[in-house]
């Protein structure tokens, strides 16, 4: 009976280390030197006991023939998903390009099943999420639910690039305009003009923020800034427009 059960012990630990084992193939590249560093790194986590047990050379050498019986085929089925990954952004791009933005959100969650910490997949599903909820004029609640998938996709980009700018400016967007939640835009924002200090299109949103939420005078002196800067000519004069209507507002017409 002890013997059956050691057998079993076994077997159960050289399945838990096969397990691990296809987990380091997926991530890994040229295979002479993979396979190498398969045993060395299984072999590393196994130096420490488990359940009570050490790992010896029999293992070792189990490991080593498990790896050249399944590191072809894996190899096979990790490229096949990789070009899967491919066809479906390159599908979701050219469905956001021709604006048909419910068909890419499609096309990006199966994007995102194989490269699910790509940054811009998210990026590119907060956005369509954010184009179809604008378009839902006629069914609130439908609405809400997409501006709560480009709101978290949008979070998801940032947390996996903190410094994604698109993404920054994109949320802020989605908080200003959609959600009317413009306290929220703004250290995303000034997050952003660390990255880009001269991005216009950031500093004349921030100046909004500060209008909304009651801080004129912020949001007069970016207007200034951006009228006297070397923005592109029509931001120079919204920003003029907009300093001098803030100004009107607090002092009255001269």
């Amino acid at each position: 009976m002890r013997c059956m059960m050691q057998r079993i012990g076994a077997s159960a630990r050289a399945a838990a280390a096969v397990g691990a084992l296809l987990s380091f193939i997926l991530l890994a590249g040229c295979q002479d030197k993979a396979r190498d560093s398969y045993v060395d790194s299984l072999t590393e986590m196994e130096k420490t006991e488990f359940k009570g047990q050490k790992i010896d050379d029999k293992t070792v050498e189990e490991l080593k023939k498990n790896i050249e019986k399944f590191q072809a085929e894996v190899d096979r089925k990790v490229k096949a998903t990789e070009n899967l990954g491919v066809y479906w952004k390159m599908l979701a791009v050219r469905y956001m390009n021709g604006g048909m933005y419910g068909e890419s959100l499609e096309a990006l969650k199966q994007a995102i099943a194989v490269y699910p910490e790509n940054p811009l997949l998210f990026f590119y599903q907060g956005t369509c999420a954010a184009r179809l909820g604008k378009a839902q004029t006629a069914d609130s609640a439908r609405q809400a639910e997409l501006y709560r998938l480009a709101e978290n996709a949008y979070k998801r980009a940032v947390a996996l690039d903190p410094v994604l700018v698109h993404a920054l400016y994109a949320l802020s967007i989605l908080y200003v305009f959609e959600l009317d939640r413009p306290a929220e835009a703004e250290p995303l924002l000034k997050k952003a003009l660390e990255v880009e200090k001269k991005n216009w299109d950031c500093r004349m949103l921030l100046a909004r923020v500060y209008y909304q939420t009651r801080r004129p005078e912020q949001a007069v002196e970016i207007y200034d800034e951006v009228a006297g800067s070397a923005a592109p000519d029509q931001l120079k004069k919204d920003a003029e427009a907009n300093r001098k209507r803030i100004q009107e507002e607090l002092y009255g017409k001269k």
